[in-house]
């Protein structure tokens, strides 16, 4: 397995953290780099800023083993989550953002501490859970996948 570090600028106040690599990012050994990163790259120039202004990094540092199948995916990425935490919280004493955007279910989930072993691996619903008021949640691959929704946001 290949992993993965955060990039960026060390000293911005402005965090991205993912919840794992994807193909690309793994190829190119770069965080936010796929269609999701593309799609969530464009957002940040429109905030006038680019990527080496904001610091990128991801909760696991590695790509999962079946990508395809996402009831898998999500019990590795699960069964990973104590050490992941415990990586990213080392990671994360050198950094001081004042806004950090969890960008996916994993990250959210884990770093708010509303998620458990009964989660509903494989079911659609699965990545609307009820998060606490003011959180909202970012999966940036249905706007890759489906133009309609992306020309929504």
């Amino acid at each position: 397995m290949i992993r993965v570090g955060p990039e960026g600028l060390p000293g911005s106040r402005l965090l991205f953290i993912g919840e794992s690599l994807g193909p690309e990012e793994e190829r190119r050994r770069q965080p936010f780099i796929g269609r999701s990163g593309d799609a969530l790259m464009e957002g940040v120039r429109a905030g006038n800023l680019n990527r080496n202004q904001i610091l990128l990094t991801n909760l696991c540092k590695f790509k999962p083993p079946n990508m395809e199948d996402s009831a898998e995916k999500d019990r590795w990425l699960f069964a990973r989550r104590e050490e992941d935490i415990a990586e990213l919280e080392q990671e994360l004493k050198g950094y001081s953002p004042t806004t950090i955007c969890l960008v996916g279910k994993h990250a959210v989930h884990a770093l708010l501490g509303i998620c458990g072993p009964d989660l509903n691996h494989g079911d659609e619903d699965s990545r609307f859970f009820k998060l606490p008021p003011g959180i909202q949640e970012y999966h940036g691959s249905p706007f890759t996948r489906n133009e309609a929704l992306a020309l929504q946001v």
